[in-house]
């Protein structure tokens, strides 16, 4: 997926990858460093994406995301936001 890069750069402590961004998230949360979330937000797609898209002659971009980038985590969920 598109955020397979920050997966493989924050391994659980038996070497394994995250298998969804739950478990990226206990991960993150385990070494303190939620900060890398933010980054990945802010540089993984950029505004030069959307104008080399339009470019190529498309109009429409599908924008996947979870209920807590835009409201925040629920109670007791691992997840880091609102973005």
């Amino acid at each position: 997926g598109p955020s397979c890069g920050i997966f493989g750069e924050h391994l659980r402590r038996n070497g394994t990858e995250a298998r969804c961004e739950w478990d990226l998230m206990e991960i993150l949360r385990q070494k303190g460093d939620l900060v890398a979330l933010d980054k990945h937000r802010e540089t993984h797609i950029t505004k030069q994406d959307f104008v080399q898209i339009k470019q190529k002659g498309l109009n429409a971009v599908r924008v996947p995301f979870g209920y807590w980038v835009v409201s925040g985590p629920r109670h007791k969920d691992p997840y880091h936001g609102p973005a």
